[in-house]
C-alpha cells in the first residue's frame, strides 16, 4: 500500500513538472504572459489561505513557469514564497527551503527591505523549526520580526512572538518561551485576533503547566476553551478539554 502511495505522488510530480514545462513554452511563444500569471498567483495564495496545500502547490508552480523574464523578478520571488509556503507540514519540505532561499536571494537582489523578504524569512522559520534547525529558526525570525516593526504591522510582529515562543519551548527554554507567547497574547487581544489569542493561550498554559504553575494554566484554557467552541474549532476544543483534565487531575481537583 505505502509503495502504490508513493508512485501515485511520483507520477503526479511528473504531470506537474510536464504542465510547468508546457506553460514555459507557451510563454515563450507569447501565446501567456503577466496576467496568466497573476491570476495563477492570486489562485496560489487563495488555495493557501483555505488549507489547500496541494493546490497552492501547483498555482504557484504555475505561475513560477510564466515568470521567466528578468523584469518578472519581485512576483517570482512572491510566487517563489506561495511554494516555500505550501511546503510547510508537508513531506516536501526541501522544496519549500529551496523556494525559500531562492525567493529571499531574489528580494535581497531588488533591495527589498519590507513586508515580503520578511514574510519570506517567517515562513522559512517554520520550516527551519519543523526540522529541528531551532537556532537558525530563531535568528530568522528576529529578522522578520524587525522587518514588521519597522513597517508597522503589529499582527505580523505577534505572530513572530509567537512562534519564537513555540521555538523556544521546543528548546525547554521556558522562561524565554513564556515572555515571547504572553507577548503575542496581549498584542493578539488587543487586535481583537481571536482563534489567534485562544491558540496561542493554549500553548501558554502547556507551558505554565510544565513549570507547575497549574492555576495559571487552567485559567488559560478557561480563556481559550470558549472561543474554539464559538469559533467551532474541534480539533482544539478537544485538545483543550483534554488539557484542562490533565491539568485539573494534577491539582488533585478530580
Amino acid at each position: 500500500m505505502l509503495d502504490m502511495l508513493f508512485e501515485q505522488v511520483a507520477q503526479a510530480r511528473l504531470l506537474l513538472e510536464h504542465a510547468a514545462d508546457m506553460l514555459r513554452a507557451a510563454a515563450q511563444r507569447g501565446e501567456m504572459d503577466a496576467r496568466d500569471a497573476a491570476r495563477a498567483h492570486d489562485r496560489a495564495r487563495a488555495a493557501l489561505r483555505d488549507g489547500q496545500l496541494p493546490s497552492a502547490r501547483i498555482w504557484a508552480t504555475f505561475a513560477l513557469a510564466l515568470l521567466q523574464r528578468p523584469e518578472d523578478a519581485r512576483a517570482r520571488a512572491r510566487a517563489l514564497t506561495l511554494l516555500g509556503l505550501a511546503a510547510i507540514g508537508t513531506a516536501a519540505p526541501e522544496e519549500g527551503g529551496r523556494a525559500f532561499a531562492e525567493a529571499i536571494a531574489l528580494f535581497v537582489s531588488l533591495e527589498e527591505r519590507g513586508a515580503d523578504l520578511a514574510n519570506c524569512r517567517y515562513g522559512l522559520a517554520q520550516l527551519r523549526k519543523d526540522e529541528g534547525h531551532f537556532d537558525e529558526a530563531a535568528n530568522l525570525i528576529a529578522s522578520a520580526e524587525a522587518i514588521f516593526e519597522e513597517q508597522h504591522l503589529p499582527g505580523d510582529v505577534a505572530n513572530c512572538r509567537y512562534l519564537f515562543g513555540q521555538i523556544r519551548y521546543a528548546q525547554g527554554r521556558r522562561d524565554e518561551a513564556c515572555a515571547a507567547l504572553e507577548q503575542s497574547l496581549a498584542a493578539y487581544t488587543e487586535q481583537a485576533l481571536h482563534i489567534e489569542a485562544a491558540r496561542c493561550a493554549y500553548l501558554l498554559a502547556q507551558v505554565r503547566a510544565d513549570q507547575d504553575r497549574l492555576a495559571e494554566a487552567a485559567a488559560l484554557i478557561d480563556y481559550a476553551l470558549p472561543i474554539f467552541e464559538r469559533l467551532d474549532a474541534p480539533i482544539y476544543v478537544a485538545h483543550a478539554y483534554f488539557s484542562l483534565a490533565q491539568i485539573r487531575h494534577d491539582q488533585g481537583d478530580v
